[in-house]
């Protein structure tokens, strides 16, 4: 276990310990969110009032004229604002660190933790509040990133494809060590009851990746399971895309689309 992690006899404490910090910096990130959000939309009225901005032009607002001075000036307060933000809150790198190591506290080197359940439902519901505080029309900003490519200690604009990576990888380990089907998706519905559009994501991305094995005996509830999310996603249809997201989450590629969640090859489970 590595230096965020538990020993055996604290594992108890130190996972309700780092719930209440990821809890917190799920908190943290959409309050700073919504900050910037509101700083954006005083400094485009701003300059809208100023006839700095095109209120015209489809989409993202241009600059009009010669007044790019202007708007450098007010991408520097933005610039300024998020720094600030960023200091104020729990470091990305840690967020991702804790994650990684709440995930791999449920299987250490050996067998499972007595207490593992905690582990998958405290993720689960993780998960849920964060989807809870996305805007439902952000969601797929938010989690347009194909969750074969996310990896839990890559830097995220967006903690929520971390969050849905770890509740993924612990219940693939519990695949690879027998749990049956019903017993390791059982946490996915605190995501279910929220948004039925990620739900089928994850249970689409774990069916692929875990399919059902003869020796364990579970493929009549793999193919059940399965038959019910062909109609699921089909309905859903693809994700809508974002009309003129903010540039910084261009930037940041966090709103790259890759290839769907319901091909690739199996991935090993808690590996970060």
């Amino acid at each position: 276990m590595g230096p965020y992690g538990p020993v055996r006899r604290a594992a108890g404490p130190w996972v309700a310990a780092v719930e209440a910090l990821l809890a917190g910096a799920v908190e943290d990130e959409h309050a700073g969110h919504l900050v910037l959000h509101a700083v954006a939309e005083r400094v485009r009225s701003r300059m809208r009032a100023a006839g700095v901005l095109d209120n015209t032009t489809a989409g993202d607002d241009a600059v009009s004229g010669q007044d790019t001075g202007d708007w450098a000036a007010a991408e520097a307060e933005m610039d300024e604002l998020i720094a600030l933000q960023g200091t104020a809150r729990l470091p990305d790198h840690d967020v991702a660190a804790l994650v990684r190591e709440l995930a791999r506290t449920a299987y250490p080197a050996g067998p499972a933790r007595p207490g593992m359940g905690a582990v998958r439902i405290v993720l689960a519901k993780l998960m849920a509040r964060d989807i809870e505080l996305t805007a439902e029309g952000a969601r797929p900003v938010a989690h347009a990133a194909d969750l074969d490519q996310v990896r839990i200690g890559d830097t995220a604009a967006f903690g929520g494809p971390r969050l849905a990576r770890a509740v993924l990888d612990v219940a693939a380990a519990d695949a690879d060590a027998g749990a049956d089907l019903d017993r390791r998706t059982a946490p996915f519905r605190h995501v279910a009851a929220l948004d039925a559009r990620l739900h089928t994501r994850l249970m689409a991305a774990h069916l692929v990746h875990r399919p059902p094995d003869p020796a364990a005996g579970d493929g009549p509830q793999w193919w059940q399971q399965a038959l019910a999310l062909v109609p699921r996603a089909l309905a859903a249809g693809p994700d809508p895309e974002p009309a003129a997201p903010d540039r910084r989450l261009r930037r940041s590629g966090s709103a790259r689309r890759t290839k769907s969640s319901f091909a690739g090859p199996k991935r090993t489970p808690l590996t970060g």
